[in-house]
Formats: C-alpha cells, structure tokens, sequence
C-alpha cells in the first residue's frame, strides 16, 4: 500500500518531494477529461472517431508540449528565458 501511495504522490510531487502545482493540474486536468470521455461512452454506447480523435489530440499534445518545454529549459539555470 505504501508504495502505491508512493507512485500516486509522483504524479503531483516534484523530484525533491515538493509539491508541483504544474503536475497536479495538468494530471487532474487529463484525470477530469478521462472520466467525461468515458463516462460519455458508457452513456451513449458509441464510441464516435470524432469524440476519440478529440481526446487524443488533447491528452497527447499536452503531454508532449509539457516534455518538450521541459527538455528545453531545464537545464536553464538563467532567469530569463533564451528563446
């Protein structure tokens, strides 16, 4: 059980252990629209490509605009931002 509680505070919690408001609305955000995709399904017993191509789009690009902003800047230690 305590390692599960572990793997779920890694998904808000940064590396040092602080809390990452970032991961935490971003994981709750795709949490939120998972359960109204599926809840949407279940509702209606269709799954429309549209509705799918939606989702996608959506919990895809975030994940990847989140993994390429982060690659970019980490190791950026200035406080202003080289563009």
């Amino acid at each position: 059980m305590k390692k599960f509680l572990d793997r779920l505070l890694e998904l808000i919690s940064e590396e040092n252990g602080r809390l990452s408001h970032t991961k935490l609305w971003a994981n709750l955000g795709n949490f939120v629209g998972t359960f109204v995709f599926v809840y949407h399904c279940i509702k209606t017993e269709t799954l429309e490509p549209e509705l799918f191509l939606m989702y996608m789009s959506v919990v895809v690009l975030q994940r990847s605009i989140s993994k390429i902003t982060s690659s970019k800047y980490k190791n950026n230690t200035n406080d202003s931002l080289n563009l």
